[in-house]
């Protein structure tokens, strides 16, 4: 008696999707210039939280280590330098990125134009 392939319905549903797959080229033409820069904003302004973060954590250390030997004043400052990296540094990398990214799209929508745009190849 023959043992049955247990495997072997899983294998005839998968060559019977590969043979009704279809894949399509699309081409990309152009990028919206604001979308592109908003994104970029955002994930800029979490890197530049990230960094704020990790900025006043040493300001902190700075201000307990030098207030201990300044007597006090230097730990206002090194608390006023910690509020402000949290503050600043978001707005400031969000700003930049999404100037960055604004302007990267504008110049891909430039080179799509010369040479056409990116190809992606897509199932379905």
């Amino acid at each position: 008696m023959q043992s049955a392939n247990p495997y072997s319905a899983t294998e005839q549903l998968s060559s019977r999707y590969e043979a009704q797959s279809t894949s399509r080229s699309l081409r990309i033409n152009s990028v919206d210039a604001m979308t592109v820069g908003k994104l970029m904003g955002v994930l800029y302004a979490i890197i530049g939280l990230v960094a704020g973060l990790f900025m006043a954590a040493m300001a902190m250390v700075g201000a307990v280590a030098g207030g201990n030997a300044a007597g006090g004043n230097a730990a206002i400052g090194g608390i006023i330098a910690a509020i402000l990296m949290l503050v600043l540094m978001p707005l400031i990398y969000g700003a930049i990125g999404f100037v960055a990214g604004a302007l990267g799209a504008l110049m891909y929508n430039v080179g799509a134009g010369f040479i056409g745009g990116i190809v992606i190849e897509v199932d379905g």
